[in-house]
């Protein structure tokens, strides 16, 4: 994991439960090959270091970037990878950008830090698991990615810099509007 971007998890009330250690390449795409991604409490090295001998486990309930909610009400967009939020809250800072780590982890996360929050979800493409999460928990889904022209599985930072994207301006007009306090959904 040398090399690797490490992206720690701390919840609502500032304690740290475990980090996501990724590894990518010269383009900033997450390396799918085997050992490119690991979380913290489960890395060889650190459990060695920690002398921890048995299989250790963590529950990540808390979402990337959740701690950073407690003193603000902006508006809280939701995503699938810490890499994804990290970005988009340096252009867009005044939304509070969050990350589940994964698609169907969204089912698993504390929502207790987003009741009385004004929420939008931005899934990756070609997904209908949050569309549906998004309705049954009151929350706004952007539909942004399902264009045609979208492989399965981009997400929003594949198209934030890319002028020549089919859903560049929808996409920068919409969030410039969350950036504002603006929820513009049907």
């Amino acid at each position: 994991m040398e090399n690797a971007v490490c992206f720690p998890f701390i919840d609502y009330n500032d304690n740290f439960i475990t980090a996501q250690i990724i590894k990518y390449d010269s383009k900033g795409k997450r390396l799918k090959t085997s050992f490119s991604t690991n979380w913290f409490h489960s890395y060889k090295n650190i459990k060695n270091n920690l002398n921890l001998k048995d299989k250790y486990s963590v529950s990540i309930n808390c979402f990337f970037g959740e701690n950073y909610l407690r003193d603000s009400d902006n508006i809280v967009a939701i995503v699938e990878a810490p890499k994804t939020a990290s970005i988009l809250k340096e252009i867009y800072p005044n939304i509070d950008w969050i990350a589940t780590a994964g698609e169907t982890q969204i089912k698993n996360k504390n929502l207790d830090v987003l009741k009385d929050r004004r929420v939008v979800l931005f899934p990756d493409a070609k997904t209908t698991l949050w569309s549906e999460f998004a309705n049954e928990n009151n929350f706004y889904c952007s539909n942004i990615l399902e264009d045609k022209s979208i492989a399965s599985g981009e997400d929003i930072a594949d198209h934030i810099f890319k002028t020549n994207s089919e859903v560049y301006s929808k996409l920068h007009d919409q969030l410039t509007a969350l950036n504002e306090g603006v929820i513009d959904y049907d």
